[in-house]
């Protein structure tokens, strides 16, 4: 029979992690976002904005912050995720 160590907790690291989106249906491609924040926003061959992976966010957040007032169309938002580092 199994026994369990009822005294423990497990612990977890969770932090929760803002990004940048687009919302491709609503860019209309000014590149507004782009031109404020180019480390973070590209637009594409479609003409659309995009985000860049492997960036760190928190980092630029307030031009982030400046693309998102910026966009005519209201087409970036941030959107929370979850982060478990190492669990």
């Amino acid at each position: 029979m199994a026994t369990f160590d009822r005294g423990r907790v497990p612990s977890y690291n969770i932090s929760i992690m803002k990004k940048p989106v687009v919302d491709r249906a609503k860019c209309i491609g000014a590149a507004a976002c782009e031109s404020v924040c180019p480390e973070v926003f590209k637009v594409d061959t479609e003409g659309k904005a995009t985000v860049m992976d492997g960036i760190d966010y928190e980092k630029y957040k307030d031009k982030i912050a400046d693309a998102i007032e910026m966009c005519p169309v209201a087409a970036i938002a941030w959107e929370e995720h979850e982060e478990n580092p190492g669990n």
